[in-house]
């Protein structure tokens, strides 16, 4: 059996000694798990931001379906809105930039281009291409059939394409 120091100090001075080897235990487990945690959060917030989402059909889809409610309202043509194609985009509040291409066309059935609007840079070409390119466009080609609120109620079909170039932003 080990003797018990006498005078109180050296009590003491066992005591300190046992809790700082604890102390030093206690750390290390504490810095490992730090460690864990952060290398665990570094991969997660990594993996995250490093995906990138290409939203340039979100986008087309989004322009597509505002152009369809401006030209069509509850199945009839808005005839308003077609009568300058210069005013179109500003009627309709679509602002664009030259990232986008846009073909608007209405035709009634005896094939006469009733209305017609093409804004930026051609892209349909590329739209139309099989093959696969690296810096494709995002295209999006949609028809549907209006009719008139006239009294002999005239059929016209629709067309719009949507095309987005984009590259720097969707293609990394």
């Amino acid at each position: 059996m080990k003797e018990k120091p006498k005078n109180k100090k050296m009590r003491l001075m066992q005591n300190k000694k046992a809790l700082l080897g604890a102390e030093i235990v206690l750390w290390i487990a504490r810095f490992t798990f730090l460690i864990i945690i952060s290398i665990g959060v570094t991969m997660i917030v990594s993996a995250l931001y490093s995906y990138s989402l290409d939203v340039r059909k979100i986008e087309a889809l989004a322009l597509d379906r505002k152009i369809s409610d401006c030209i069509s309202v509850n199945g009839y043509l808005n005839q308003e809105m077609i009568k300058n194609p210069e005013e179109f985009l500003e009627k309709c509040n679509i602002a664009l930039n030259d990232e986008f291409y846009l073909n608007v066309t209405i035709t009634n059935f005896a094939d006469l281009n009733v209305f017609s609007l093409k804004y930026g840079e051609n892209l349909e070409p590329l739209c139309k291409t099989t093959s696969k390119l690296k810096y494709q466009p995002t295209c999006l080609e949609s028809k549907f059939y209006v009719v008139s609120n006239s009294a002999n109620q005239d059929k016209y079909l629709v067309r719009i394409l949507v095309a987005i170039k984009k590259f720097d932003k969707n293609l990394k």
